[in-house]
C-alpha cells in the first residue's frame, strides 16, 4: 500500500531544501541567521505532522526498531568513517588519536552535535540524523505515556529546562 504525498509538505519541504543549500553557501551573515532560524525546524515539523499516531508500547517498539536501523545506525556508520577518515587522510598517528576519535565518535552517536566546549568536532553533518532519531524516539514515547493534547506543553516545558542545562554547562554561547 504506497502512501498518499501530502502536496504542500513535499513544497514546504522543498523550499527548506533550497533554503539549507543557500544557507549554507551564502557569505551574507543576515541571510544565513534568517535561514537557519526557520529551515531544520520546519523539517521537523513537517516530520512530526506526517508521522503517524504511536499509541502503544508495541508500535513504539517497532517504530524505534524501524528508526534505528533506517536512521540511527547509518549515522553511526557515517560518523565512524568520518573519524577514520580524519585520522588515515591527515596522517595522524593512528594510535594515539584511535581512543581519541573513538571516544568523540561516542559522543557524537548520542549527542548530535558539533560542540568545541565539550571537544566535540567530528559529527558534521550526520548531526541531523543523529537529532532526529532521538527526537523521534522522544515524541513517541510521549505520545505513549500522555494524552496527546498536553504533549506539545510537556515537550516546551522539557526544552526549556533543557536550555537552561546548556546554558549552565556553558554551551549555550556556542549554539547562539
Amino acid at each position: 500500500m504506497e502512501k498518499e504525498r501530502i502536496e504542500w509538505v513535499d513544497i514546504a519541504k522543498g523550499i527548506a531544501i533550497i533554503a539549507m543549500i543557500i544557507g549554507h553557501g551564502c557569505p551574507k551573515r543576515a541571510i544565513v541567521s534568517f535561514i537557519f532560524s526557520f529551515h531544520m525546524p520546519l523539517f521537523f515539523i513537517l516530520s512530526g505532522y506526517t508521522s503517524g499516531q504511536v499509541l502503544t508500547w508495541e508500535k513504539f517498539k517497532k517504530k524505534g526498531v524501524n528508526a534505528f536501523f533506517r536512521v540511527w545506525l547509518l549515522a553511526v556508520l557515517m560518523i565512524v568513517l568520518l573519524g577514520f577518515e580524519t585520522m588515515f587522510v591527515n596522517n595522524l598517528d593512528s594510535r594515539l588519536l584511535f581512543r581519541n576519535i573513538f571516544l568523540s565518535d561516542l559522543k557524537g552517536i548520542f549527542w548530535g552535535s558539533n560542540i568545541q566546549a565539550i571537544n566535540l568536532m567530528n559529527v558534521g553533518v550526520m548531526w541531523f540524523l543523529i537529532v532526529f532519531f532521538w527526537s523521534k524516539i522522544l515524541y513517541n514515547f510521549f505520545q505513549v505515556c500522555f494524552d496527546n493534547k498536553y504533549n506539545g506543553f510537556y515537550l516546551g516545558i522539557l526544552s526549556y529546562l533543557f536550555l537552561i542545562f546548556l546554558k549552565f554547562i556553558g554551551c549555550l554561547k556556542l549554539l547562539i
